[in-house]
């Protein structure tokens, strides 16, 4: 990932993580989906390591004012880029 000359390499699964919201095109992506697919499992650490991925995610993409990633509560989450123009 680069911001200008600043250059960020995500680990496996930060760009796994990445990747999937990026295909969810905008839309919800579920938190049950993302556990299973990249954790293989649904329970109480794997969802505490999930929030802390999601946490990187947001620090490596807040030098970009146009994207974010929220919350949904108690479902999952959307990637949203707002395009300026």
């Amino acid at each position: 990932m680069t911001f200008g000359t600043e250059k960020k390499v995500l680990t496996e699964l930060e760009a796994a993580l990445l990747k999937m919201l990026c295909e969810g095109n905008g839309q919800l992506v579920q938190r049950e989906a993302v556990l299973q697919k990249l954790w293989n499992r649904h329970d109480f650490l794997a969802r505490k390591s999930m929030d802390v991925f999601i946490s990187r995610l947001r620090k490596y993409l807040a030098q970009d004012e146009n994207v974010q990633i929220l919350n949904i509560h108690g479902s999952g989450f959307v990637l949203e880029i707002m395009i300026n123009g």
